[in-house]
């Protein structure tokens, strides 16, 4: 399962880049490795190397496309932690957050997504680590 998601996640982050010119597709990979070197299982990482997928591909039908993609590939259960993952930008980023945390596999993943975010080593500047600090205590239940 994981080089399946490996490779539809390269295939979606495959042209973009982050803020400082990196490949994005470093971001889920990272967040995929924190996952698994912290013991959770196969669709924990799954759901971490395509946490960003559907939100980051580029048109409707592309969304459409990687959600028959992990349809096809993965269980419903993963499906749903992705879905769960997905940031509506109509959506206040802390009720999204909220939403997240109702699903156990998306919660855990979305730690590690925020504390890959908050890096420093990631980024130098113009990360709102006020907004991550806030929904990673939420999600600890602090």
């Amino acid at each position: 399962m994981i080089a399946e998601a490996i490779a539809l996640a390269t295939e979606v982050h495959g042209k973009q880049f982050d803020k400082q010119g990196a490949p994005y597709i470093l971001h889920p990979l990272r967040v995929m490795f924190a996952v698994r070197d912290a013991g959770h299982p196969e669709p924990h990482q799954v759901v971490a190397v395509l946490h960003d997928a559907l939100e980051d591909a580029e048109t409707e039908s592309d969304r459409i496309r990687v959600r028959v993609r992990i349809g096809e590939l993965f269980n419903p259960r993963i499906g749903l932690a992705i879905i769960a993952m997905t940031h509506d930008r109509n959506v206040p980023y802390m009720e999204y957050i909220k939403d997240v945390k109702n699903d156990p596999i998306a919660a855990i993943v979305k730690r590690f997504d925020i504390e890959d975010n908050m890096d420093p080593k990631r980024f130098f500047h113009k990360v709102n680590y006020k907004k991550y600090a806030k929904a990673l205590g939420f999600l600890l239940g602090q």
